[in-house]
């Protein structure tokens, strides 16, 4: 006989309080998400919850740190030791904050960005963040829109230009983020994910990046999509774009006939470029000039480097006086190293070629449900390292901090591949861990 207690209830399931939840949240990826939506609109949001999430990390017993991780870390004391050693500490100490934060960052975001549904949200978030950066690029060519929209403190700023600009300083630092996010918009649409809001940002960027006679852009975006289509074997494309690609060359070149059918805004550009009689050759002119003043800066102090953000006031006080006064050497790899440091160079070169070489073995790996979005990214990131030649766009501080991110979205799609496959990539007691707190 089996015996019943009277008046003895059942345990009523705990339910978890609002603030459990919300905490938990933020835990598991919640910052990183609203970093991201935060990012088109205001940097300083998007670093408090960036710094948060990553007080949290550090709090953490287990970081789960691989060689990677490790390297960056390195990378962090080098920067602080470059800023020690600068002979202007003035503009050294302000200028590290260009590194050593996003450095940071990367560790924490690596980590959480193993979850393959954080991934596919923020790069949906990326999509719906470039709307209203097309948007606003849109409604200052079509409706003159410029100014500040202020709350207290300064939310969006559109400044009055030649050239669309959006929430950026430069046309030329808006058509590197359209491309970054078209080719993130591709993978999406390739993988079946998003479709609507894929061809939406996509269709809107491909149009924003026609308007901003950005070279580099146009540039990067060509070799972006041939490299695609390669990968991809789509031959018949390939042969394609080759073809129509040489018409406006040919119109810069001033082969007769081909100006008669390329668009002027197109051909010129180009010509601006290549002819030094052109009416704007004086662009390429002031980086050639640049890029040589940096090298002697790296002849000078090749191990230590001249200090964050140096560039600036060296080459202002040259002598002769340049014809135009410049903020870096609108080149990626040689601002490190006139800056930083051969050394700083090379870290910084290996950290970006391991993660890179990490997201090419993903993809290569990938199921075919993730195949899509992880070629998106590795385009994007392949585009926006073929722009530092060019260009040195990461002093804009929501680039860096995008670029940063999808460098760890990869990473964590990669190590969520290794371990799904057993592959040991973490120390024993790191990896004994992982496996308890994901069981």
């Amino acid at each position: 006989m089996v015996e019943q207690k009277i008046g003895v209830k059942d345990p009523e399931p705990e339910i978890p309080r609002l603030g459990g939840q919300v905490w938990h949240g933020f835990r598991s990826g919640g910052w990183l998400q609203g970093a991201l939506a935060c990012l088109p609109i205001n940097l300083l949001p998007s670093l408090v919850l960036m710094l948060g999430g990553t007080l949290n990390w550090v709090g953490q017993r287990d970081k789960h740190l691989d060689r990677l991780s490790w390297m960056s870390l390195a990378a962090i004391g080098w920067v602080g030791l470059v800023t020690i050693l600068a002979p202007d500490l003035q503009t050294s100490v302000p200028g590290s904050f260009n590194y050593w934060p996003f450095l940071l960052f990367f560790l924490p975001c690596s980590q959480v960005l193993r979850s393959a549904w954080l991934r596919l949200r923020l790069l949906q978030i990326i999509g719906v963040g470039s709307l209203l950066v097309s948007g606003l690029g849109l409604g200052q060519v079509v409706w003159g829109w410029e100014g500040r929209l202020e709350w207290g403190v300064m939310v969006v700023a559109l400044r009055q230009s030649d050239r669309p600009v959006s929430i950026f300083t430069s046309a030329n630092t808006l058509a590197i983020y359209l491309v970054l996010v078209l080719a993130i918009m591709g993978g999406l649409f390739l993988a079946g994910r998003s479709r609507g809001l894929a061809l939406l940002a996509g269709g809107m960027g491909i149009l924003l990046l026609a308007l901003t006679a950005s070279r580099n852009g146009w540039g990067i975006a060509w070799v972006a999509l041939l490299l695609f289509l390669v990968l991809r074997r789509w031959w018949w494309g390939i042969g394609g774009l080759l073809g129509l690609s040489l018409m406006p060359v040919g119109a810069a070149l001033g082969i007769p006939g081909l100006r008669w059918v390329v668009p002027q805004a197109l051909w010129q550009r180009l010509a601006d470029t290549i002819d030094p009689s052109a009416a704007f050759y004086s662009s390429t002119a002031n980086r050639l000039h640049a890029w040589s003043f940096a090298v002697d800066m790296i002849q000078e102090r090749p191990w230590q480097g001249w200090g964050w953000q140096s560039f600036a006031e060296l080459y202002r006080i040259q002598d002769p006086p340049p014809a135009e006064l410049l903020g870096h050497c609108h080149q990626l790899y040689l601002t490190l190293a006139a800056e930083g440091g051969i050394p700083v160079l090379l870290i910084f070169l290996g950290i970006w070629g391991w993660t890179l070489m990490r997201g090419w073995q993903a993809w290569w790996q990938a199921p075919a449900a993730e195949e899509g979005v992880l070629l998106g990214v590795n385009l994007a990131l392949v585009s926006y390292f073929m722009s530092g030649w060019l260009d040195a766009v990461y002093f804009d501080g929501r680039i860096n901090l995008l670029v940063w991110v999808l460098l760890a979205w990869i990473n964590g799609a990669w190590l969520d591949q290794q371990r799904s496959a057993g592959t040991p990539v973490l120390s024993s007691e790191a990896e004994t861990a992982l496996r308890t707190t994901t069981a």
